[in-house]
């Protein structure tokens, strides 16, 4: 690399693909980056979100406020409620039900927990020994009061939400009010510097957009992380077995249906199901391994829970949609200019709705360490491919 090349400037930052994982990173750093510095986003119009990624850790509160998006905007375009947690149904036999809430227990950094739970009072769930949250999940309470300012809380909490309305939303603002430059296009071409950056890449219909920077977004194709760079997939299907998924939106019975501020995972004969509740229906499916279950077992399955737990639904309101994917995570994130966020990057199980959260932290660590000039790059890399091998780790290792 030349001295010119290694001192050039980082100013021009290229997203490659829309939906959440797009939209929030030119959110993110059109929000946080200086005035000097310019966001385009190219999204293919042939490719529809999956709208199947509906749960969140809080951690989006504090990302939504960085963009400059209101509480009150999000809940109400994107149908959105709120998650205090996760409930665990029928993991242990028993009809047994755990709730994982979001809210840390008291003296979580001061005490041993578990033994003092055992000491006090081992005859009491561990969740309702420590905090209100499960129990105020239990009596359908909120986590804050309707005077609680946006974002503020007075249990932890995230959200559940309509996918493709948060996509929707991000768009609007971030090309309205950050002034992200949208392009609609399919990219079928790469274009490299002698030292093997990406100069641009072009759509079908002619754009070339030139970049300094660029955000791979492309799902699980991987247009530049995967087909250009040809980056390695870390399959870890030993270990995560599930690989496919079906689902289903359910429509509510009546306008004052119960609104549940956890997501439900309930253990099936074959994975496990989601139901996570928005304003306006529920999202609900399964996750399971085509490895000992076939789609239509699984469909089978899923309209059985659906019936038992909402009798009310009617078979012609159901349309399955399925997702098939391998888990894993690729052996690099970042290559050269090259960084991959979302599903272009890994993707396992949705089980603690970890997708989200990992953009979140890929973006929150690239906006405090971005990379001034092109020898920059090398070293935040270098930083970044490490801490998010181990991240990817460590999700494995809790689910």
């Amino acid at each position: 690399m030349s001295d010119n090349e290694s001192h050039s400037s980082m100013h021009r930052v290229v997203i490659v693909g829309g939906g959440t994982a797009g939209w929030l990173a030119a959110g993110i750093l059109a929000a946080k980056l200086s005035a000097n510095h310019t966001v385009t986003l190219i999204e293919s119009p042939n490719i529809p979100s999956l709208g199947v990624g509906e749960g969140s850790w809080p951690s989006l509160r504090d990302t939504l406020l960085d963009i400059g998006i209101s509480e009150t905007e999000f809940l109400t375009l994107c149908h959105g409620a709120f998650k205090q947690g996760s409930s665990f149904v029928n993991w242990r036999k028993g009809g047994h039900c755990y709730y994982h809430p979001f809210t840390v227990p008291t003296g979580y950094n001061e005490l041993d927990i578990y033994t003092c739970w055992k000491a006090i009072a081992p005859n009491t769930s561990y969740e309702d020994v420590f905090s209100l949250q499960a129990a105020m999940c239990a009596a359908g309470k909120a986590p804050k009061q309707i005077a609680t300012p946006d974002y503020a809380h007075v249990l932890n909490y995230g959200y559940h939400f309509d996918a493709t309305k948060l996509a929707e939303l991000l768009k609007n603002h971030c090309v309205d009010k950050l002034n992200v430059a949208h392009v609609v296009g399919h990219v079928d071409n790469v274009h490299s510097h002698q030292n093997g950056d990406i100069e641009s890449v072009s759509t079908k219909d002619g754009k070339k957009i030139v970049g300094d920077l660029f955000i791979d977004c492309s799902g699980h194709s991987g247009l530049l992380i995967n087909k250009h760079f040809t980056i390695p997939w870390i399959p870890v299907k030993r270990t995560m077995l599930n690989d496919r998924a079906v689902a289903l939106q359910v429509p509510y019975s009546n306008e004052d249906a119960e609104i549940k501020s956890t997501t439900v995972a309930t253990a099936q004969t074959c994975g496990w199901t989601w139901d996570i509740a928005l304003q306006h229906r529920r999202g609900v499916g399964l996750v399971y391994s085509s490895q000992f279950t076939n789609e239509e077992q699984a469909k089978q399955v899923l309209i059985d829970y659906v019936r038992e737990r909402y009798p009310s639904a009617q078979d012609a309101e159901l349309s399955f949609r399925t997702l098939s994917f391998e888990p894993g995570y690729r052996s690099q994130f970042w290559v050269k200019n090259c960084l991959s966020l979302g599903m272009s990057s890994g993707f396992v199980e949705p089980l603690e709705a970890s997708a989200i959260a990992m953009v979140e932290l890929g973006l929150r660590m690239l906006c405090e360490a971005f990379p001034q000039n092109k020898a920059h790059v090398e070293i935040v890399s270098k930083r970044y491919n490490m801490r998010f091998a181990y991240r990817w780790q460590r999700v494995i290792d809790f689910l």
